[in-house]
């Protein structure tokens, strides 16, 4: 019920309406981690307003109540936050922490970004490497390049 409801008040028309009521919404919920679903509808409220800190804010109780195999995603969906409040290096570290997983799908979806975004030094391996790592910090502090990793292949 609270997934359907979230979804039901991100259709309204103002992102901020939809945070008063999630977040009265949140309140009343008793337990923490029965939270979460509340918590995803009200971050994407809060980054439909422009509010990223608020976002942030409630990303971090998310990845404290997600499963271990959960976490990659929800780093790397917070370094994007980061890197938007241009917080270059926390952003560069959430994605050290994505890929400690050891997940090559977000480490080969980055490199393929890097190179789609002229990172030429970076080779597409599938390891966390000094170049993929320098590529990062480079393209994050770069607005057009930073923003093209965020989106899809």
């Amino acid at each position: 019920p609270a997934a359907a409801l979230g979804r039901v008040v991100l259709k309204m028309k103002s992102p901020e309406v939809a945070i008063e009521v999630l977040t009265d919404l949140i309140a009343e919920m008793p337990k923490a981690y029965r939270r979460t679903p509340l918590l995803g509808f009200r971050i994407e409220a809060y980054r439909r307003s422009g509010d990223i800190a608020n976002a942030l804010r409630d990303l971090n109780e998310i990845i404290e109540y997600a499963f271990d195999h959960q976490k990659p995603d929800l780093f790397l969906r917070r370094a994007f936050f980061k890197r938007e409040l241009q917080l270059f290096d926390q952003a560069v570290a959430d994605i050290a922490l994505a890929t400690a997983s050891g997940s090559l799908k977000i480490i080969l979806q980055l490199q393929v970004k890097l190179r789609n975004a002229g990172q030429t030094g970076v080779d597409i391996n599938g390891e966390f490497d000094a170049a993929t790592k320098a590529g990062l910090i480079d393209c994050m502090s770069d607005k057009e390049c930073g923003a093209s990793l965020g989106t899809p292949i």
